[in-house]
């Protein structure tokens, strides 16, 4: 085996392991975020204005649970492509 094709097999381990790395992290995330749901919808999804306490947990919620949407996309939409970042 020459160098170019060892370093090529050890690059793609390393992004293998970065992928299950990130995928162990976002499941732990979401996982979470579902335990919490019922208690979330039992505390502040209630009809008529909300205080601003409200506005912010959603937006603290929200923000974070999505704002990784589009790197999950980056990393696993296309995994023939190699991401620098």
């Amino acid at each position: 085996m020459s160098y170019d094709e060892s370093y090529e097999l050890c690059q793609a381990y390393r992004f293998k392991m970065g992928n299950a790395s990130a995928a162990s992290c976002y499941l732990i995330l979401y996982y979470d975020y579902f335990l919490t749901l019922s208690k979330e919808v039992g505390r502040f999804w209630h009809p008529g204005p909300h205080a601003w306490a409200s506005i912010i947990f959603f937006a603290n919620r929200y923000i974070a649970l999505l704002g990784h949407v589009p790197f999950l996309y980056i990393i696993y939409a296309d995994p023939c492509k190699t991401v620098h970042l």
